[in-house]
C-alpha cells in the first residue's frame, strides 16, 4: 500500500486545477457578449457531462443493494423534507455570512455542483485507489472534470459565493476519503480489496443520481435531487 503523502499531490492538482477553471470563467464571462443564449448551451453541456459522468459511473455489483437504496432513499429524503430544511439553512447561512445574496441562486448552483463533484464514482474511488493501490490516474481525470466544471459554472451562474464555499469543500472531501481509505487498510487490518469492493455499489447508486440531476437540468424530469440523497447512505450502511 503506498503510503497516504504522495496523494496530496492529486489534491493538490484537483484544487489549483478548479482555480484555474473559475479564474478563466469570469474572465471569459466578461468578453460573452451574448450571454443568455450562450449559457443556455452551457446549461445543455452542463446536462450532457452528468449524463456521460453518470452512466460512466454505473458499475453494479450488487443489483439488490442498489434496487433497495434507490426505492427507499428518496422516501426517506421527502419524509424528512431534505430539500426544505436545505433552503431554510442556506437562507440562514445568506444572512449571516453572504449579505445581499439571494439564497435561490446559492443554493442551486451548489446542490448541483456537488453532485457533480463528491457522489460520482471518480469522487470515491479515485482518492481510494490512489491511497491504498498508487493509482493516480483516476485522480488527474477527476482533477481535470472538477477544473472544467468550476469553469463552466464561473461562466454560467451570477453567484461568486458559492464556490468559496464549493473548492474548499472538495478538497476537504478529498482529503477526507484519503484519509479513510488510509486509517481503514493500515490501522482496522481492512483487505484493499474489501475496501474498494464496498463502495462499488455506492458508486453506482451517486451515479444514478448524477444522471438524475441531468435529466432535471434538460427538464425532462423534475426531482428534488436533494430528496434522494438518503439512498447513498442506505447503500453506505449495506456496503459495510
Amino acid at each position: 500500500m503506498s503510503c497516504i503523502y504522495p496523494y496530496v499531490n492529486g489534491i493538490l492538482y484537483d484544487a489549483v486545477l478548479m482555480m484555474i477553471g473559475f479564474v478563466a470563467g469570469k474572465w471569459l464571462k466578461k468578453l460573452i457578449t451574448n450571454k443568455d443564449e450562450i449559457e443556455k448551451y452551457f446549461m445543455i453541456g452542463i446536462a450532457l457531462s452528468c449524463l456521460l459522468v453518470g452512466v460512466s459511473g454505473v458499475v453494479v455489483r450488487n443489483l439488490i443493494i442498489c434496487s433497495i437504496s434507490l426505492i427507499i432513499g428518496p422516501v426517506v429524503g421527502y419524509w424528512f423534507h431534505l430539500d426544505k430544511k436545505l433552503e431554510v439553512g442556506m437562507n440562514n447561512i445568506m444572512l449571516k455570512f453572504f449579505h445581499g445574496t439571494d439564497s435561490e441562486s446559492f443554493i442551486k448552483p451548489l446542490s448541483s455542483f456537488f453532485m457533480l463533484t463528491l457522489i460520482g464514482s471518480l469522487s470515491i474511488n479515485g482518492p481510494i485507489k490512489n491511497v491504498i493501490q498508487g493509482e493516480s490516474s483516476l485522480m488527474m481525470i477527476k482533477a481535470c472534470l472538477d477544473g472544467l466544471t468550476v469553469f463552466v459554472f464561473s461562466i454560467t451562474y451570477e453567484a461568486n459565493h458559492f464556490l468559496r464555499v464549493a473548492i474548499p469543500t472538495v478538497v476537504l472531501f478529498d482529503m477526507a476519503m484519503s484519509a479513510v481509505a488510509y486509517l481503514s487498510v493500515a490501522y482496522l487490518s481492512v483487505s484493499p480489496e474489501i475496501l474498494i469492493n464496498s463502495v462499488i455499489d455506492v458508486s453506482a447508486v451517486g451515479s444514478v443520481l448524477i444522471i438524475i440531476l441531468g435529466l432535471n437540468i434538460l427538464n425532462v424530469t423534475d426531482l428534488s435531487t436533494i430528496n434522494l440523497l438518503p439512498a447513498i447512505f442506505i447503500a453506505l450502511v449495506f456496503a459495510i
